[in-house]
């Protein structure tokens, strides 16, 4: 299941993202109806909220995650420290990357509002809002960062108190501040008169206030040429308290000019305008200015980003090369975060595309730059590659980061050569045992021992497997989800036992997919469902009878819903199987937990005839339409636990609306995952089994051949033409459509009960 951004959107996202960090913080995307699926393991970047990762908990790692993920986790195992001020910025930088923290300044423009509320009480509101957005080309992009709106209400909030004494300079001050963040009109001249009988201090601060204001409502307004100037000479003054941030603003100018006076064309152009190169390159010149003053330090992060944003259009490759200096650097406070993912951004328009290169990436680093950058290389999988491609790739991945961990000890490069290795690698042997010599507590140990135990299980040797696996006990990887799944997934295919298999079948979402999004998962890790994974079952279905399905429903370890799930699985399979004696027994045990299937579950037990009770059974089926002969795997295994929840009607009629009924025919594939464990004995009665519940077909065939049987063999039965009026309305929606069953249900129904209301309900069949 797909977890990352459609591709169609990337070069769209790309395209705006240098509009987005000199306007506001994050593009707002216009959406159509949400569709919701879970996702059980992301392959592009870790499990949200990243914390986790960012503190050094990678967890298992994947080659397709995107490089900025990479290159952090590069620098955990090569123990270069991370603060948690540059941890809490790596975090904040990632979220808004993925879209987890709002597009725009919603929020702080309402904070600023209250604000302005709460030290003027008495003054009207804003005639203008503030404009959080603008339309660019049917789009709302984020126009005026958070940032301002908090600066403006610390410093209202500050000048509430300087000036509490003269609250009509407040008021003024406040009446100018709406200008800057509404209309965008210049702001009024000061007031002579308000200056009669105020200190020297507390006048210039008005003007220092006043001259900020203007140039940032000339900023906004878009009049560049006066908010330059008025900028420029603020960070001359060195009274205000805006020097520094003027400074910058200079520089930021220049940007907003270029990107907003750029032709609607150089989205699809590979050129860009002289014009707009020149104004980059005067922004860049300002920028070198700000950042070899240290006077200035306080705004060199900003500086530094906006420069970043520059050099990704004027030299991309040398700011690429620049980045990955920077980031295997400590100490980088603040900048860390926002370098990683322009990182990533350079790195991805490069390496995705690695086939038209040439030459080394940054072939002139040294030091850690170097290596970081070899290894990423060596490490990321373009998404693009075909399989062709990728296996080339494996292979070469594979030989370097061996030649490489031989030379350097470096565990980065163990994992790689895990990540790539394949049952026949050459020097296989030696790197497993390398592998298990790192110690558990080494942020590279979760990957080493997946890879190491999925190797070893490909290799036969299931005892070495799941020794290795052993190591990672599961309450270290259980807050990490995708992790968590991945390692069950070589706990499944190595269970000893029944209970070991059912057990490490269970799954927990790690992320919602939107329409091609991956978006985090708002339900708390211990509040979200536990359903059984669909890998699993395709190996337990063909492996399981309906016995062993009810002796599983009854263990207290699972959760209460894959209880259900396997007792109405378990319910089906006896039905379509003929497994008398564990029809009534599992039916006994739904009879005193279903409430609203209890009369069904009484009219079965209460049969002592085989045919009777068995055609109760298949008539109980024909109004849920739910259950089934196999167990699935996700939410949709979980959709059983509607069974009986409510009255059949409305279960069939939103079945009707919003999903298919019944069951679909069964698949004589067979699973990849051996389960050791079985006994002959076992194997063959399940197969046995699992033929007898293919032949049966889907439940439109099955459940349409059995009303049908039991009208004819039965005419006044009042439970023949109910039986046939709920085939024909599972044809609605069945997989199998225009069948021979719910052609001759439908006519059955209408020849012999034409004037029932029954046969009024059904006008067709499909």
């Amino acid at each position: 299941m797909s977890d990352v951004r459609p591709s169609s959107l990337k070069p769209l996202l790309l395209g705006l993202v240098a509009l987005v960090l000199v306007l506001g913080t994050a593009p707002a995307w216009a959406c159509g109806p949400s569709y919701d699926a879970p996702i059980y393991v992301h392959s592009s970047h870790p499990d949200r909220p990243f914390d986790a990762f960012a503190a050094g908990r990678l967890g298992v790692l994947r080659g397709t995650f995107q490089p900025m993920y990479l290159a952090h986790a590069w620098r955990v195992m090569m123990a270069v420290p991370t603060t948690p001020e540059e941890q809490r910025y790596v975090v904040e930088s990632w979220a808004r990357w993925q879209e987890d923290l709002p597009g725009g300044a919603a929020k702080e423009a309402a904070r600023w509002l209250a604000a302005r509320t709460e030290v003027l009480p008495s003054t009207p509101a804003p005639t203008a809002p503030p404009r959080v957005f603008v339309e660019e080309n049917y789009n709302q992009l984020p126009y005026i960062h958070g940032d301002a709106f908090l600066r403006a209400e610390k410093t209202l909030r500050a000048l509430g108190t300087e000036w509490k004494q003269h609250p009509a300079l407040v008021a003024e001050w406040v009446r100018n501040q709406d200008m800057v963040f509404g209309s965008g009109d210049a702001v009024e001249v000061l007031a002579p008169a308000l200056d009669a009988g105020l200190p020297a201090s507390v006048q210039a601060r008005r003007r220092a206030e006043h001259a900020y204001q203007r140039a940032s409502s000339d900023f906004y307004g878009r009049r560049f040429a006066e908010a330059t100037q008025g900028f420029q000479q603020i960070s001359q003054d060195t009274g205000s308290p805006y020097r520094a941030l003027a400074a910058y603003l200079v520089a930021r100018v220049h940007v907003r000019q270029a990107l907003l006076e750029r032709p609607e064309s150089w989205r699809s152009s590979p050129e860009s305008p002289p014009e707009f190169i020149a104004r980059l390159t005067e922004a860049e010149q300002v920028m070198a200015k700000v950042l070899a003053t240290p006077e200035l330090r306080e705004v060199h992060p900003a500086t530094l980003r906006l420069r970043n944003l520059v050099r990704a259009r004027l030299q991309p490759d040398a700011l690429t090369c620049e980045l990955m200096e920077r980031v295997v650097q400590p100490g980088m406070g603040s900048a860390l975060g926002v370098e990683l993912v322009d990182l990533n951004l350079g790195l991805k328009r490069v390496l995705d595309d690695d086939t038209k290169r040439s030459q080394p990436l940054c072939a002139a680093l040294t030091g850690r730059a170097s290596e970081l950058t070899e290894w990423l290389d060596a490490t990321y999988v373009p998404p693009i590659l075909g399989d062709s491609e990728r296996e080339q790739r494996v292979q070469r991945s594979y030989a370097l980061a061996v030649a490489r961990w031989g030379k350097t000890r470096q565990v980065p490069w163990l994992v790689t050569a895990l990540l790539n290795a394949r049952v026949d690698s050459p020097g296989l042997r030696e790197v497993l045992e390398a592998a298990a010599r790192v110690p558990v507590k080494s942020p590279a140990a979760m990957t080493l021992v997946y890879r190491s135990a999925h190797l070893l299980r490909e290799l036969g040797e299931v005892a070495a497997a799941r020794a290795r696996l052993a190591t990672v006990p599961s309450e270290m990887s259980r807050d990490l989800v995708s992790s968590d799944n991945l390692l069950r997934d070589e706990r499944f295919a190595l269970a000893s036992s029944w209970d070991e298999a059912i057990l490490h079948a269970l799954r927990s979402a790690a992320g919602v997919e939107d329409n091609g999004f991956s978006d985090a998962h708002d339900t708390p890790l211990a509040q979200r469902s536990q359903v059984l994974d669909w890998g699993a079952v395709r190996a337990l279905n063909p492996r399981l009878t309906a016995r062993r399905m009810s002796e599983l429903a009854e263990k207290g370890s699972l959760p209460a819903d894959v209880q259900r799930q396997l007792r109405w699985t378990a319910f089906t399979r006896a039905v379509v199987v003929e497994d008398h004696e564990t029809l009534l027994a599992v039916a006994k045990v739904l009879e005193k937990s279903e409430p609203l299937a209890h009369a069904g579950l009484s009219a079965v037990l209460q049969h002592k005839s085989k045919e009777e009770r068995l055609f109760e059974a298949q008539f109980l089926l024909m109004d849920s339409l739910g259950a089934t002969p196999e167990l699935e795997g996700g939410e949709d295994g979980l959709s059983d636990a509607r069974l009986f929840s409510e009255d059949a009607e409305t279960y069939v009629r939103d079945m009707l609306t919003y999903g298919k009924i019944g069951w679909c025919t069964s698949s004589t594939e067979s699973p990849t995952t051996a389960l050791p464990f079985l006994s002959e004995e076992e194997t063959r009665a399940a197969r046995e089994e699992w033929n007898k519940v293919v032949t049966a077909g889907g439940s439109m065939t099955y459940l349409g051949r059995a009303a049908l049987a039991w009208a004819q063999a039965h005419p006044k039965d009042p439970r023949s033409p109910v039986a046939l009026y709920r085939v024909v309305r599972a044809s609605k929606k069945s997989c199998e459509t225009r069948t021979d069953e719910a052609r001759d249900a439908f006519r059955l129904l209408h020849r012999r009960y034409g004037k029932s209301d029954l046969a009024k309900k059904s006008k067709y069949y499909h």
